[in-house]
């Protein structure tokens, strides 16, 4: 009699508890002990299942906050405008730059220290077409462009490193190979302008105009392009790793 009340309570063990006891000979006694570690066991397999939903929800907070080197924009905003003339003169040196074979270079950025609100980026121009051209390469890091005349203004391969260009009309301008690194061009029109290969890495674009514009090759790494217009544009190579794309218009 003893025994058949023993049976009725390890009906939903008797699976587990049974290959036991044909591997290992274990006793009644040995046998519970092991029934009781096994719920452990279950629990770490069923834990897996639970988490990987749990995973997508926890990175939703990193994509809205791209950080970039705030000090740059912060240099900007002191800054002085070029005044007309001395934009004008700065672009008819680095036409002189391009036309001699300064172009057809690329860019290597280095950071002063690794802290989003002190350090500042700088730009080396390397592997021009020919070393010896003549002329001057544009540099406008760190430059406020209110009020300048930027519609189809050509400045490619130019240091535009942290300039501050908001609501700016950039409409058919050449930016070809730039460095516009940590820069604000919010509100800006690209509309037709060529921008292969440059770097508008950690940005702000937002409500930028790229209708029609080359973007092919471009770098956009940690831009925000909220509300971008890009219908019509060549996005053949751009890179949008940790982008923005939030009511981009196609």
């Amino acid at each position: 009699m003893p025994r058949r009340p023993q049976e009725p309570d390890k009906p939903g063990k008797t699976p587990r508890t049974s290959q036991r006891a044909d591997t290992s000979s274990a006793t009644g006694k040995e046998a519970r002990g092991r029934k009781k570690a096994k719920p452990p066991e279950s629990s770490q397999a069923e834990t897996p299942e639970v988490t990987p939903p749990a995973e997508p929800a926890a990175d939703v907070p990193k994509r809205p906050a791209p950080r970039r080197y705030e000090m740059m924009l912060t240099l900007a905003e002191a800054s002085q405008p070029p005044t007309a003339e001395e934009f004008d003169a700065l672009l008819t040196k680095h036409e002189e730059f391009i036309a001699t074979g300064g172009g057809g270079g690329h860019w290597e950025t280095f950071c002063t220290e690794e802290n989003f609100d002190t350090g500042l980026i700088i730009g080396v121009y390397r592997g021009q077409e020919n070393p010896g051209a003549t002329g001057a390469q544009a540099d406008l890091s760190q430059k406020n462009l209110k009020d300048l005349a930027l519609h189809g203004v050509q400045l490619s391969f130019a240091n535009l490193i942290g300039v501050l260009c908001r609501k700016q009309d950039l409409a058919e301008a050449n930016l070809a190979g730039c460095l516009a690194v940590d820069s604000d061009f919010s509100g800006t029109s690209f509309r037709g302008a060529y921008l292969s290969r440059a770097d508008f890495s950690r940005s702000d674009m937002t409500g930028c105009d790229f209708t029609g514009a080359d973007l092919s090759g471009t770098d956009m790494e940690n831009c925000n392009l909220t509300g971008a217009i890009l219908t019509g544009a060549q996005l053949d190579g751009v890179r949008f790793p940790g982008t923005i794309l939030d009511g981009v218009t196609n």
